[in-house]
């Protein structure tokens, strides 16, 4: 129902964002105080947000690094069609009310290639994981 009206989406988003932020940011500071008093041997590095909607809620003002998964828009909606059974059109919509793909790469620090299969996607992943500093 929301994704065919902006305004709808618009006051879901409202409702839903302001308290996926705030838990997120709770947890980030609970983190961060655990962190504290852990001896230098646990060596905690990086904290990983999944935020789908990570430019339009504005977080990406509270990270440091932005690694994007982006692979074509047929593969995507195939394998959204695959994983909830949803139709196309339906996809569409949902896709259609969120940032461009190109934009959200311009906007990356990183960019992984996703349009192979997972096995490659987590080749990268581990790669990028030895060199966080």
């Amino acid at each position: 129902i929301v994704f065919s009206d902006p305004e709808k989406i618009k006051i879901l988003d409202g409702l839903m964002h302001t308290k996926i932020l705030e838990v997120i940011h709770e947890r980030i500071f609970q983190f961060r105080e655990e962190v504290d008093v852990l001896p230098v041997s646990h060596n905690h590095k990086a904290v990983f947000i999944d935020a789908p909607l990570l430019f339009e809620t504005g977080l990406d003002k509270s990270v440091s690094e932005i690694w994007v998964i982006d692979t074509e828009e047929e593969t995507r909606i195939k394998r959204i069609m695959e994983r909830d059974g949803l139709q196309r059109e339906e996809i569409l919509k949902r896709i259609n009310s969120q940032m461009a793909r190109n934009e959200k790469n311009e906007r990356a620090d990183v960019i992984l290639d996703n349009s192979k299969d997972r096995e490659k996607l987590y080749q990268q992943l581990d790669h990028l994981l030895q060199n966080i500093s």
